[in-house]
């Protein structure tokens, strides 16, 4: 039986055992060590929680392995989590390829971690790439990574182009404003003066 619990634990990640609890495989994502400059290989932890129900793929599965009878399959298994538990509770007891389990006041306490010895811990260092292209999708167009850069670049010397053929524009046309008012004889400094003149002749 403990066979094929095993089986189905590393095959579904989640095994119940009535009177023992449930138990999950978590998976642990590979990790960096910037300090050595190693990366840690994935690896593998034993949850445990206290909820013993008999999930229905898990008891079809184990049937399928006898005469396919779920009742007959449900209390093998009954009696099997009843030892299962006496084993634990009289002394700390070793799954094979998976942890240490011994129990603490009602409490299976894991003690060993799951290891993968095909999988070692690999030196890890930053390389940076010149000219690495990438392609990147731009609307329905794909691109390379230079082509985009390329036409970021053309974008922002148009930008500049038209912004400074705006200005000369702004420049020429203010130019030419003050050519016409200064041909037309427009001073003004002098404009008020010359209404307020005109203002006091015209009332004496």
């Amino acid at each position: 039986m403990l066979a094929l619990l095993t089986k189905y634990l590393l095959q579904y990640r989640r095994i119940s055992i009535p009177h023992m609890g449930t138990f999950e495989l978590v998976q642990q994502s590979p990790e960096f060590n910037v300090v050595d400059k190693i990366m840690l290989p994935p690896s593998f932890h034993l949850n445990w929680h206290n909820n013993d129900s008999l999930p229905d793929h898990q008891l079809s599965y184990l049937a399928s392995f006898s005469d396919g009878d779920k009742n007959r399959t449900r209390e093998e298994l009954e009696m099997f989590g009843k030892r299962f538990k006496d084993r634990v509770k009289k002394q700390s007891f070793t799954w094979n390829g998976l942890a240490t389990l011994r129990n603490e006041y009602g409490t299976i306490i894991i003690d060993e971690e799951i290891g993968v010895d095909s999988l070692q811990p690999v030196s890890a260092q930053r390389v940076i790439r010149e000219n690495v292209a990438h392609n990147v999708l731009v609307g329905d167009k794909e691109m390379t990574s230079h082509q985009v850069n390329e036409q970021v670049l053309k974008d922002d010397k148009k930008r500049t182009y038209v912004l400074i053929i705006g200005w000369i524009l702004f420049l020429v046309t203010l130019a030419i404003i003050f050519y016409l008012l200064y041909k037309g004889g427009f001073n003004p400094l002098s404009s008020g003066l010359r209404l307020k003149a005109a203002a006091r002749a015209f009332y004496s």
